[in-house]
C-alpha cells in the first residue's frame, strides 16, 4: 500500500492539513483492514489536487473523513479558516462547529448526490443557502439582499452546467449526470473555502465534464482549495498536482 504526493506542495499556509491519516474498515471478524496506512497532504488555496487510485483503495472514505461524516482510523485532518475563527481537527469539532464547517466553509460533492426527489432542481440547489447564520443586529434587508445574490449565483451555475431549462423539474426525474450537476451547483453556490468532490464527472459526457472542471478551476483561482477524487483522464490532465492512494 502507498499514499504519495506526485508533486511538491507550494509553500503557503494550508486550508486543510492531513497528517498520518489512516483509512480502512473493520471486517466481519472484528479485525481491521487498512487501505491507506498514513497519508500526509496539505491542500492550499488556489490549487486543484487530484486523488487517484483504483476502486476500493479508500478514496471515497477519505473524502467522507474530510467532510466530517466519518472519522479516520488514525491521524488528523485539520482545517484552517481564513479568519482563524474556525481552526481545528475536523473529527474533534463540537456539533455546532461541525455544522458551521459544512455550511459555511465546505463544498462537498458525493457520488450519491443526495437530492430531495420531490423538490425541484432549483430548490435542491438552493436548500443549503437557507438557515445560515444570522448575526445579531444585522438588518433584515441586508440578509434578504445576500440571499437573493446567493440564489442568483446558483441559477447562473445551473445554467452554465446545462440545467437552465430544468430549474422547475423535480429531482426524481433527473438523470444521474443531471443530479451530479445539481449537487455541484449546491456545493459551490456559497463559494466555500474548501471543495471536495468524489467523481464529479463520472456520469458526464466530455463537453459537460470540461465545463465542470472549468468551474472547479475558477473557484480555485478565486481562493478555494479543491480536492477531486476521479478516474477521469480529463480531470487527470487538469489538476495542479496529484496524490495516489492504494497499490500502484
Amino acid at each position: 500500500m502507498s499514499a504519495t504526493a506526485e508533486e511538491t506542495t507550494p509553500a503557503q499556509a494550508p486550508v486543510l492539513a492531513l497528517r498520518g491519516v489512516q483509512v480502512g474498515y473493520r471486517d466481519a471478524d472484528g479485525g481491521t483492514r487498512v487501505l491507506v496506512p498514513g497519508l500526509d497532504l496539505e491542500l492550499h488555496a488556489g490549487e486543484v489536487v487530484g486523488l487517484w487510485g483504483r476502486s476500493g483503495t479508500g478514496k471515497s472514505s477519505l473524502i467522507r473523513h474530510i467532510a466530517g461524516l466519518t472519522a479516520p482510523m488514525g491521524g488528523s485532518i485539520v482545517f484552517h479558516g481564513a479568519d482563524g475563527t474556525l481552526d481545528g481537527e475536523v473529527s474533534g469539532f463540537a456539533e455546532a462547529d461541525l455544522a458551521r464547517y459544512r455550511r459555511e466553509h465546505l463544498g462537498y460533492v458525493d457520488q450519491s448526490c443526495e437530492l430531495i426527489g420531490e423538490l425541484s432542481v432549483l430548490d435542491n440547489a438552493t436548500v443549503a443557502l437557507h438557515g445560515g447564520p444570522r448575526r445579531p443586529g444585522r438588518p433584515a434587508a441586508d440578509r434578504r439582499a445576500e440571499q437573493a445574490a446567493l440564489e442568483a449565483r446558483t441559477v447562473e451555475l445551473l445554467d452554465r452546467l446545462g440545467l437552465g431549462h430544468r430549474l422547475g423539474a423535480p429531482a426524481s426525474r433527473l438523470s444521474g449526470g443531471e443530479a451530479q450537476r445539481v449537487a455541484l451547483a449546491r456545493a459551490l453556490a456559497k463559494r466555500p473555502r474548501l471543495i471536495v468532490a468524489d467523481e464529479p464527472t463520472g456520469h458526464l459526457d466530455g463537453t459537460t465534464a470540461r465545463e465542470v472542471i472549468a468551474v472547479l478551476r475558477e473557484h480555485a483561482d478565486a481562493g478555494a482549495a479543491v480536492l477531486v477524487a476521479s478516474h477521469d483522464p480529463l480531470v487527470h490532465a487538469a489538476v495542479d498536482r496529484a496524490v495516489r492512494v492504494g497499490e500502484d
